[in-house]
């Protein structure tokens, strides 16, 4: 049992550091809304942009592929953005699924250091079946 929720836990630890990788996503959706904006005045062969940001009104670098055009660019950071957002929802669903199974697992452990009765622990261990924890003894 502690074994499945110290392998939880594990678990968890990675997809909260997954999440957090995909906290950039935004970034890059305003370097291809800046690069649609300002695309035009942008040199081919250019290495990054120095571009008004309209929502902070102050400069932003965005770094650029010189073998591309502004519009490719722009391209590529929106496949970039939609490729973190989608990670980001499926691995929230996932938090949350891992956190539940952890807080189970928890409430069992607390069961099975509460149970006084045989009968308890063959509870215990039916709904453990149940979840598919552990196989169904006999």
């Amino acid at each position: 049992m502690t074994t499945i929720l110290a392998r939880d836990v594990h678990k968890l630890d990675q997809q909260n550091r997954q999440m957090a990788d995909t906290e950039k996503r935004d970034k890059y959706r305003v370097y291809g809304e800046l690069l649609n904006a300002y695309g035009y005045s942008i040199p081919d062969g250019a290495k990054s942009a120095k571009l008004d940001n309209y929502y902070t009104g102050e400069k932003l670098t965005v770094p650029l592929d010189p073998t591309l055009t502004a519009s490719a660019n722009a391209a590529r950071y929106f496949a970039r953005y939609n490729k973190l957002k989608r990670t980001a929802e499926a691995v929230s669903a996932q938090i949350t699924e891992t956190e539940a199974e952890i807080s189970e697992l928890k409430s069992i452990l607390v069961s099975l250091d509460l149970s006084a009765e045989e009968s308890d622990l063959a509870e215990i261990r039916e709904e453990l079946a149940a979840q598919g924890l552990i196989q169904s003894v006999g």
